[in-house]
């Protein structure tokens, strides 16, 4: 592919990923930091071959899978299953449970209770097992809502390659330009 072409669909492909990306942060306004997060590659070409990466950055917003895909018992992806959450700076997790012996908590290690305050309406435990949450998808409805968009602006351009290389081949064969 000539030089010239390959930047002009290098900038189409960026042009479509800043499309798709704001569009996802559109679809991800309840979070702070995912639409900070979302990025996008410089795009790279083989052979035939042209993309870009986009991506949420996870040192900005580690959640931003469990939030596309679900996590816990909750996962359109793999096993479902819970999170077994320990306190990390203390010797117990505290919570706000008044009606903690009429809901007492339960899973697989039956949470070791610690201590009670039915005056503060407090229990502290040993452990957690966290449900996880539903997805909230973000980068999904982007793809799906600019996919029209995103088409043309790379039809366009890649029409346009196919233009100069088919001039490239008939100079090359000998014929003049109409």
């Amino acid at each position: 592919m000539p030089i010239s072409s390959q930047a002009n669909l290098s900038a189409a492909l960026i042009k479509a990923a800043k499309i798709f990306i704001s569009a996802a942060k559109r679809f991800s306004n309840y979070s702070t930091r995912i639409p900070r997060s979302l990025k996008y590659e410089q795009p790279t070409s083989s052979g035939k071959e042209a993309k870009i990466v986009i991506y949420a950055d996870p040192e900005i917003a580690p959640h931003a899978i469990a939030k596309e895909y679900g996590s816990g018992l909750h996962r359109l992806n793999g096993t479902p299953s819970t999170f077994k959450i320990e306190p990390k700076n203390a010797n117990a997790l505290k919570f706000p449970w008044p009606k903690f012996f009429s809901n007492p908590p339960n899973g697989p290690n039956n949470h070791k209770v610690i201590s009670v305050n039915p005056v503060m309406g407090t229990v502290a435990l040993s452990s957690v097992d966290h449900p996880g949450s539903e997805a909230q998808p973000f980068m999904d409805p982007a793809a799906r809502t600019t996919q029209g968009e995103i088409g043309k602006i790379i039809s366009d351009e890649y029409g346009k390659v196919l233009d100069v290389q088919i001039m490239d081949i008939f100079a090359k064969a000998g014929f003049k330009e109409i």
